[in-house]
């Protein structure tokens, strides 16, 4: 029997400390025999930089990425909270607020919303409203945007009447580009009472080339090929100054996306106009809140007197100073959400207009919808088959617009004695 010893270092005190595999070994069968090897302590994750000279702890740079995703958080959330804001009411707005609420919260309180404030009142507002130059030309904007439009002729102020028309003319637009959605907007004026003002209209007179009638036509996204086919009708016409404003994502249904009756006052003041045309409703079949602050559902009669509240008032606006209006009607649509709610929005316009001498209310739906059933294709003035309708089934193709465009221009040409 063999015996081998293993030699072993002192110690710091001097004594020899051994182990239970530095003791004797007594192994049957002579051989060679070494202590065990010791186990390498763990090693920390390391991330190694590109040079390869540097490396970070993994937690370190996980934690980095965590702090910059927060300090983002908080320069923008402003912008965050506006954006849960728009959402429809439902569990995703209300879960979007519960996060974006407290996040604002924390921003204000530390200051981290100022550079943000800052760089936007050197650059002007990211997600603000944007207007495009005057003088673009509106053929140039997307056949699509947003919901529905729908118009037809009356030749009378405060009438209610449906017609046809031909098909426009193709020219240049005097009417600007389309402009991005606007998110913020002064407060909504006071609402109006249960019997509306009496606001006659501007006095007939002859539009000439030295003094032209001055329209502005605003809305939803529907007004874009809306307003381009009236522009391309009016053209070649100097008696007639044609301007649009229209705000993608936007509508009566939610103020706190853009105020539209304040919207309103500030730009027919700034731009002093005879004529003003609205249309909305694309976006407007969801909930409201009324002016006590309870939820009008849609579908039901409190949600039918708000709107009718809120399109009294934009009306009362827009004809404030003696302007005319024409309210552009919706027709059917595709969706079956947007064609049940855009047939009270439509009810509620020509009720409202009926009680407003100032305000046309033009339905097309004898050119878009006939007999009030949505239809792709449509019969053009030349008994042609023309597609009307873009693929989501609510905006109006260029084609479409053009079959209405003279129906539009009917009860302000007769007013002021001009036409296309």
């Amino acid at each position: 029997m063999a015996r081998t010893s293993t030699s072993i270092d002192p110690g710091p005190d001097g004594d020899r400390h051994a182990t239970p595999s530095d003791a004797l070994l007594h192994i049957p069968g002579a051989g060679r025999h070494r202590a065990p090897r010791r186990r390498p302590a763990p090693r920390r994750h390391r991330i190694t930089t590109v040079g390869g000279d540097d490396v970070v702890p993994a937690g370190r740079a996980l934690a980095t990425v965590v702090l910059a995703l927060v300090l983002g958080a908080l320069l923008c959330a402003d912008s965050a909270h506006r954006a849960a804001e728009r959402q429809p009411f439902g569990p995703v707005r209300d879960a979007a607020l519960a996060v974006t609420g407290p996040l604002r919260t924390v921003s204000h309180a530390v200051g981290l919303h100022l550079p943000r404030e800052w760089l936007l009142d050197v650059a002007g507002p990211d997600d603000g409203p944007a207007t495009a130059g005057a003088g673009a030309p509106l053929d140039e904007v997307p056949s699509a945007v947003d919901p529905a439009a729908d118009p037809a002729a009356a030749p009378k102020p405060g009438a209610d009447t449906s017609a046809g028309g031909e098909q426009a003319a193709e020219g240049p637009s005097k009417v600007p580009a389309p402009v991005a959605p606007a998110t913020t907007a002064p407060a909504t004026p006071a609402a109006p009472t249960t019997a509306p003002p009496t606001i006659a209209p501007a006095p007939r007179r002859v539009a000439t080339v030295e003094a032209p009638v001055r329209i502005w036509m605003g809305g939803d996204s529907l007004l874009g090929n809306v307003a381009a086919s009236l522009g391309r009708l009016v053209d070649d016409d100097p008696r007639v100054v044609l301007d649009a404003d229209f705000r993608v994502g936007t509508g009566l249904a939610r103020p706190d996306v853009l105020d539209w009756p304040a919207h309103l006052a500030e730009q027919l003041a700034a731009q002093r106009p005879e004529v003003v045309y609205l249309l909305f409703g694309g976006n407007d079949d969801q909930d409201m809140t009324t002016p006590e602050g309870s939820r009008a559902v849609l579908g039901t009669p409190a949600w039918r007197a708000e709107y009718a509240r809120r399109v009294g008032l934009a009306m009362d606006v827009a004809a404030a100073d003696g302007r005319s209006v024409v309210w552009i009607g919706l027709p059917a649509h595709e969706p079956e959400r947007l064609r049940a709610a855009g047939a009270v929005m439509a009810e509620v316009a020509r009720e409202q207009a009926a009680l407003r001498p100032a305000v046309t209310y033009v339905d097309t739906s004898a050119i878009l919808t006939p007999g009030g059933t949505y239809t792709e294709t449509v019969a053009g003035a030349d008994g042609a088959t023309v597609d009307a309708r873009e693929a989501d089934g609510v905006h109006l193709t260029h084609a479409g617009a053009d079959l209405i465009a003279p129906a539009l221009l009917a009860p302000v040409a007769t007013q002021f004695g001009f036409g296309p």
